[in-house]
């Protein structure tokens, strides 16, 4: 019968023997850096878009919204244009850039007022209007809502 102990050492003298041995995994080498975003900028609006969603499935909102800003300045008469400036402005709001969220917001209802998007911004106003203690700007764009 082999006691745990012993098990256990006979574990970590394996492991010492394959880290003397040089083997480690490509994982351990790379550390934090494998779980970074590239440093190489994309080169064309579908892979530019791509490490967007990465971005945001990721939760990385600062970053996502750095890359719509992107999409939206260089690809301004693209089919996804819609989709970019959505996306701007949610990701404004998970990152706590109230401000700049209300701003594009706004400028998207001002450029698509019957867009795919625009109730969605249209709320997207309304609440950051009544976060900033303006309500009855707030009310008034709530109304909107329901015209």
């Amino acid at each position: 019968m082999i006691h745990t102990s012993r098990v256990r050492g006979l574990v970590v003298l394996a492991f010492a023997a394959v880290a003397v041995a040089g083997f480690v995994p490509a994982a351990v080498h790379a550390g934090p850096r494998l779980f970074q975003d590239s440093k190489q900028e994309p080169k064309d609006e579908a892979s530019l878009y791509k490490r967007a969603q990465e971005r945001w499935n990721q939760g990385n909102y600062p970053t996502a919204a750095q890359d719509y800003e992107k999409l939206i300045a260089d690809y301004p008469d693209s089919q996804q244009i819609e989709e970019y400036e959505y996306y701007l402005v949610y990701s404004e709001m998970y990152a706590q850039k109230r401000k700049a969220a209300r701003e594009h917001a706004e400028k998207f209802l001002a450029a698509r007022p019957k867009g795919k998007h625009a109730a969605q911004m249209q709320l997207f106003v309304a609440t950051l209007l009544g976060e900033q203690g303006k309500k009855e700007e707030a009310k008034a764009a709530f109304r909107k809502l329901f015209k």
